[in-house]
């Protein structure tokens, strides 16, 4: 039976495995404002010109990045927050701060995997230094803060969960 799987499963997974899931893989979650900048690119535009568009939209990233690197690093922040207002392209989170508010790794789906990426590996108060490509455009991240990651008792059951149906997928069962 399938429960029978699963159990087996389950059992073949150590308490060491859990543990290093939990030290490697759990991550608090993080506060994360960005600018969007998109390419103004239109569909009778030739090739060149598209690429033109994107080289512009790319290099306004780059410009807002250059500016917040002259910028003293206690006044990132409210840097970053007039650049949101000033540049910014996503109406939904211009009137504040650009925040994506509170995420982790799986709250936004694959599509933002570069940006969520690059914000994990900033530390809290940083910046991204190079242009972040999604496919709304491009994009400059700020990570505000963060939150202690939850108790391994508390995501025990779900890590199981994740390590038993890894553990299924590579050891195909007998029939």
């Amino acid at each position: 039976s399938i429960l029978a799987i699963d159990d087996y499963c389950k059992k073949q997974i150590t308490d060491k495995e859990i543990k290093e899931y939990y030290d490697k893989e759990i991550v608090g979650d993080i506060k994360v404002n960005h600018i969007l900048i998109t390419a103004k690119v239109k569909d009778d535009m030739t090739d060149e010109e598209k690429k033109a568009k994107e080289a512009e939209a790319k290099k306004k990233v780059e410009d807002i990045i250059k500016e917040l690197k002259k910028t003293d690093s206690k006044k990132v922040k409210d840097k970053f927050k007039e650049f949101v207002e000033k540049y910014t392209e996503d109406e939904a989170t211009k009137e504040n701060g650009g925040s994506l508010g509170y995420i982790n790794k799986d709250t936004l789906d694959s599509s933002y995997k570069e940006l969520v990426d690059a914000a994990f590996k900033l530390k809290d108060g940083q910046y991204s230094t190079s242009v972040i490509t999604t496919e709304l455009g491009y994009h400059v991240i700020y990570r505000e803060a963060s939150k202690e990651k939850a108790a391994l008792k508390d995501v025990k059951d779900s890590i199981v969960d994740t390590l038993t149906s890894e553990y299924k997928s590579n050891n195909p069962l007998p029939d």
